[in-house]
């Protein structure tokens, strides 16, 4: 795939940049990169006015700016909570011996972000990447747990979609469900979304807001009145680590930011971290 001439020049001005602290001129940067001084000037003043690079009047050189250090640090803040997040799913996982899914909320779906299965078991009605309407999981009722009905109404329109007979037929079936999470309940679907499959669910919040889920998902001959005592006791343990997590980072999981950190979750799922 042909990359972008525009873009390589200002990667390659960065990486350039990054090999030496002191920065360098103007001449200098665009002979290192191979590209016209006219065109590096242009970028370089961009990326100076928005923060991202430093010049020096005195020697004129340019040097990664601050910018650029705010940016390494949210990695760095959002790869660590991440991490945290995926090891408390684990402790989910192993704790009840059902797999364990994170989602946040895009548009009207629920997308999973990752997934941590026990030994021995994977449960495929949770698929990383894949999203579903909202409505019809666990995952996904505790995304919507704020929502009101017009904001419902916004997301559906007239009718809330059926994935399996079980699928939740009327609004205000959902806004009860919606208010009883909100009130400290645990979401639940059951058979809503797959046949093959019961699930439970909590909210996390970060400052107040809904800001991502977390789930457990059982197939129906497991999903037992003892086996949803189990879990939400390992739901609630894990919600608090991940919301203290967020807190502590102040970073949140909901984000546009999902296609992103989805390959390093990923990463993180196939290593067992």
């Amino acid at each position: 795939m042909p990359e972008h001439a525009p873009t390589k020049r200002v990667i390659d001005i960065l990486c350039y940049l990054a090999r030496d602290r002191r920065g360098d001129i103007l001449s200098a940067i665009a002979r290192g990169i191979g590209s016209p001084v006219s065109t590096c000037a242009m970028i370089l003043r961009t990326l100076r006015h928005r923060g991202m690079l430093e010049y020096n009047p005195e020697t004129r050189r340019y040097s990664l700016g601050f910018g650029i250090h705010a940016l390494s640090s949210a990695y760095v803040g959002m790869k660590s909570l991440l991490r945290g997040a995926v090891g408390a799913m684990h402790g989910i996982a192993g704790a009840v011996g059902e797999s364990c899914g994170l989602a946040v909320l895009s548009g009207a779906s629920a997308l999973c972000i990752a997934k941590v299965d026990p030994a021995g078991w994977a449960c495929t009605a949770i698929q990383v990447g894949v999203g579903v309407p909202a409505c019809c999981t666990a995952a996904g009722k505790a995304l919507l747990a704020d929502a009101d009905m017009p904001l419902l109404h916004g997301l559906y329109g007239a009718s809330l979609p059926a994935l399996t007979p079980f699928s939740l037929a009327r609004f205000e079936e959902l806004a009860l469900q919606l208010k009883a999470i909100r009130e400290g309940g645990v979401a639940t679907g059951s058979r809503e979304f797959s046949q093959d499959a019961v699930a439970w669910a909590l909210p996390l919040r970060f400052r107040g807001q809904v800001a991502a889920s977390l789930s457990v998902a059982v197939p129906p001959v497991r999903g037992s009145s003892e086996k949803a005592v189990q879990v939400a006791a390992a739901l609630h343990k894990g919600q608090r680590r991940i919301e203290a997590l967020m807190e502590e980072q102040g970073e949140s999981l909901a984000s546009d930011r999902w296609t992103a950190i989805l390959p390093f979750v990923q990463h993180m799922e196939d290593r067992g971290a």
